[in-house]
């Protein structure tokens, strides 16, 4: 699909079986869809496909898919929850930047990165468990995400930016899935993971690393 008419009133459209990607900006600043249905087999879903479709609530995201393009929910600002395929092994930059309603996140385990921005300002999202397959988290990823209060970080874990939950105010601690000398391996770069927020303890398994 190229092109969805931006003043289409529709408030449910169904992807017909058969398309296989859905291409940049091809349904962005659509401001009547509330509901998306995809059909199995897509596998590519566009830089910025679905961005600024400010009335939309639901999508399913197929298992079929294997890449979904930077910013292709920015801004989606009634977006509820989002399952992510076990295919996508990148949470490209802006993915889901601005989705303030966003207060679920079901993450594939196929998951390797989050990137730059990737939940900037989901406002309502409350908690963040990452599968045991991330291995690195970006800068600013969760930046702002104001109701944030529980992030779990798995074992394997190399790299969390130090600024991936600037002004993340209500977050206090990040459980990590491993033991504290584990965590002495894992690199936040040249910022410290308490940069611009109030994060006062790592919990580890074996016991708590204040910092």
């Amino acid at each position: 699909i190229l092109c969805y008419p931006a003043k289409r009133t529709n408030k449910e459209y169904s992807i017909p079986k058969g398309v296989k990607a859905l291409e940049e900006y091809s349904f962005a600043k659509n401001e009547y869809i509330e509901n998306i249905s995809i059909s199995e087999g897509l596998t590519k879903i566009g830089m910025h496909c679905f961005s600024d479709c400010t009335a939309l609530k639901n999508i399913n995201i197929p298992s079929t898919v294997k890449d979904i393009s930077r910013g292709a929910f920015r801004n989606d600002c009634n977006l509820t929850s989002i399952v992510i395929p076990n295919a996508i092994k990148v949470i490209k930059d802006n993915l889901f930047d601005g989705c303030s309603k966003l207060n679920s996140i079901t993450f594939g385990n196929g998951v390797e990165i989050i990137g730059f921005d990737a939940f900037r300002k989901c406002s309502s999202l409350t908690n963040v468990y990452l599968p045991d397959s991330v291995r690195y988290i970006g800068s600013y990823a969760f930046h702002m995400c104001k109701s944030l209060c529980k992030v779990s970080l798995p074992k394997d874990i190399k790299t969390v930016s130090g600024s991936a939950f600037v002004k993340c105010n209500l977050l206090t601690a990040i459980d990590y899935r491993g033991t504290m000398e584990q965590w002495k391996t894992v690199s936040t770069r040249s910022t410290p993971i308490n940069y611009k927020n109030k994060i006062k303890v790592i919990h580890c398994i074996d016991g708590d690393i204040k910092i």
